[in-house]
């Protein structure tokens, strides 16, 4: 699982704090979650441990999170940051709960995009490591519980090309130590394990269904450590947003385990790979579990309703056992719409459809205490306790029709939205036809008086295989003389 509290990326800086919404302090909240996490079955956390200048260039003079940055000492962190990540590690530690960190370094991306040499790439590679040897030294020293440390979020090694690239320049200059320093700090066997990102690039098919994928880059990029004379990550990891678990099956996660796909490549075992991050958002639904507003975001991953959250995360927790892959972190454990809300980044409540809603359980001013978790949740639950899974030969379409003019005056136009996953086939009914797209909409002007259904229908077929599923809404037409407005919110 991917755990922030409700506080968001700012649950360290603040872990000392009184949380807004409750009143109470925020490690007590955080070690409350745990409790409920373990009741749920999780048993690994991913951490990104940020630095703090990620925000600062779009919001300068934030001090909102993050630990110091490279050449600077992070122990010495804003609001004992240092000592709050030990009291997590503390924390999840007592209950049996691993965590993996995660690093984070926005200098580091800056200056590799600025194209600098490899040299100075190397320099930064040795500053980096400087910086994460803070880290894996006090904390392995600590903690019985790291089981992972993750070299730095966002890129890997560059396929194809030599180590005097920047990219590979700094990797390797980075790598080297990291990963001798987490095996030789690991506290117990097991324990210590090097990860890195691997790019999964996506490319949206012409049938509007699909997505592409590069299962050739990415086995080359697994194998790119070993041709730098490195040893061998213990994890890859990989970001699986998407609208079409087929796809990450058929185009991406079967091959990439499967036989080498080139002279250049190898096989990654299911074992190696962990899901760092999927997921997606709720925000169709209406609060507090979302804003009444369709979207889409990484890889057209659209929002969906509870029912449509739910069925997505079974279609894929079965594409990855079905690989062999057990190794997951859903994003997230809380919505964090609020997080977004407030200064510097003062998002209206209709802007945070994707990122604001993307949780397991609701969070934020107004939110019963009471509210219960998403359906989600208790899928996850499920399969982390028992490790079993109902699984259909193919992917069950998850499609849902939505409107806000459910009464409107004959000669308006109305607009029908949808969101769908795992499709690649759809159709609304009532003379409007094939439609495409995880997320769309399409306007038309009512003629007749009364009562109209529509429905739109989704079908994934794979060879002699068909599932299906539909979604409507009612609409009422009514004359001029009735004197309604134009339109009215459900």
């Amino acid at each position: 699982m991917n755990y922030y509290h409700g506080e968001f990326y700012q649950m360290l800086y603040k872990w000392w704090q009184n949380d807004e919404l409750t009143g109470r302090p925020t490690h007590e909240l955080v070690k409350k979650d745990m409790d409920l996490m373990k009741k749920y079955g999780i048993n690994f956390l991913h951490l990104y441990i940020w630095d703090n200048t990620w925000f600062t260039d779009d919001f300068p003079g934030w001090q909102g999170m993050g630990f110091n940055p490279i050449g600077q000492n992070p122990c010495a962190s804003d609001n004992k940051q240092w000592q709050a990540i030990d009291d997590f590690l503390t924390a999840a530690e007592s209950r049996g709960i691993y965590v993996g960190i995660h690093f984070v370094s926005y200098p580091v991306i800056k200056k590799l995009n600025s194209g600098i040499s490899a040299e100075e790439a190397r320099e930064l590679g040795h500053e980096y490591f400087e910086w994460t040897e803070v880290f894996i030294e006090k904390l392995s020293a600590r903690h019985g519980n790291i089981i992972m440390w993750g070299m730095i979020y966002g890129f890997g090694p560059a396929p194809g090309v030599d180590a005097d690239n920047a990219w590979n320049a700094f990797f390797k200059a980075a790598y080297e130590p990291f990963y001798k320093l987490a095996k030789d700090t690991a506290p117990f066997p097991g324990l210590g394990k090097v990860g890195i990102n691997l790019n999964v690039h996506t490319r949206p098919m012409e049938d509007g269904y699909h997505n592409d994928y590069d299962p050739v880059f990415i086995q080359r990029q697994a194998n790119t450590p070993e041709v730098l004379g490195l040893p061998r990550p213990d994890i890859f990891m990989l970001q699986l947003y998407n609208h079409n678990s087929g796809d990450i099956f058929d185009n991406l996660l079967s091959k990439i385990t499967g036989p080498p796909l080139a002279l250049d490549t190898e096989t990654i075992k299911p074992e190696e790979i962990l899901v760092v991050e999927f997921g997606t958002s709720t925000s169709v639904e209406p609060w507090p579990y979302g804003n009444n507003t369709i979207d889409k975001g990484d890889a057209l991953t659209p929002s969906l309703t509870l029912n449509g959250h739910d069925q997505w995360l079974k279609n894929n927790l079965c594409v990855f056992s079905r690989v062999g892959i057990n190794k997951i972190a859903f994003w997230t454990f809380y919505d964090n719409w609020y997080f977004w809300s407030k200064p510097p980044f003062n998002a209206s409540f209709d802007k945070v459809n994707w990122s604001g809603f993307w949780g397991l359980k609701a969070y934020g001013p107004g939110v019963p205490a009471d509210t219960p978790p998403k359906p989600a949740l208790n899928i996850l639950s499920n399969y982390y306790k028992t490790g079993n899974l109902s699984c259909s030969p193919i992917a069950k379409p998850v499609v849902s029709l939505h409107t806000n003019d459910r009464k409107l005056t004959v000669g308006r136009q109305l607009t029908l939205g949808w969101t769908a996953t795992d499709m690649n086939f759809m159709t609304i009914d009532n003379g409007i036809g094939q439609v495409r797209g995880s997320t769309g909409a399409v306007t038309i002007t009512p003629e007749k008086i009364g009562f109209t259904t529509y429905t739109i229908y989704a079908e994934n077929k794979y060879g002699d295989m068909t599932e299906s599923a539909v979604s409507s809404v009612t609409v009422e037409i009514v004359s001029e003389n009735n004197g309604l407005p134009r339109s009215r919110s459900r």
